[in-house]
């Protein structure tokens, strides 16, 4: 393994245990990962193979809690790069965002409002933070409904598009401190190189008896 834009996972993300038994490994020469990897990006913007020079797609199974994780993983470089440039912003607003209907909206609606009947209490005293917020659709129906509405995110299209709409976002550091009723992270933590200690960052953003939502594929 010899790319600049990959960092390694030296320990079990879930638990932190160094000992792992590795169950897959494959270049990102290999033509069944390349048309994978064309199926997926090429009708969203383009990938650059050149990126993932010398680089193997690599599964390992922790010894102590059996969780199977990817070893090598994209660096802050090249996830920028994935989300600004690979997925292209203005090939996803000219089409992915004409296609959500009314049923994608009813969801997000719903579970806004389940929320708040859960929380109890009126919508403008409460706070919600959605931790890779996208293009910042959950926020939005957040605030439509009355709430303080917060995100963050890699992306810098993805950004200016949520402040655009009045979402408020925050940088890492802008999070603890920040009594948030409810935190949101949808599709994020499988993503995350550090999910603990991740998540432990989050829970400082938290008030007392607030809930973070993990919601994985």
């Amino acid at each position: 393994m010899a790319s600049p834009h990959f960092v390694q996972r030296t320990f079990c993300p879930a638990c932190d245990h160094t000992k792992f038994t590795k169950v897959y490994s494959t270049s990102y020469k290999d033509p069944h990962l390349v048309g994978y990897l064309h199926r997926l990006y090429d009708k969203q913007g383009k990938i650059e193979f050149d990126y993932l020079e010398g680089a193997d797609f690599i599964l390992q199974e922790c010894d102590n809690c059996k969780l199977v994780f990817q070893e090598y993983i994209p660096g802050d470089q090249l996830m920028v790069k994935l989300y600004d440039q690979w997925i292209d912003p203005e090939t996803i607003k000219a089409t992915r965002f004409k296609k959500d209907g009314i049923d994608y909206y009813k969801r997000y609606a719903a579970e806004i409002i389940n929320l708040l009947l859960y929380l109890k209490g009126y919508p403008a005293d409460k706070k919600f933070f959605d931790f890779g917020m996208g293009w910042g659709k959950w926020c939005l129906m957040a605030k439509a409904f009355g709430v303080d509405s917060y995100g963050a995110e890699l992306s810098e299209e993805r950004i200016a598009h949520a402040k655009s709409n009045g979402i408020k976002v925050l940088t890492w550091d802008e999070i603890p401190g920040n009594d948030f009723d409810f935190i949101n992270t949808e599709q994020v933590f499988e993503h995350i190189p550090k999910p603990l200690h991740t998540m432990k960052h989050l829970s400082s953003g938290l008030k007392k008896n607030g809930i973070i939502r993990i919601s994985i594929p």
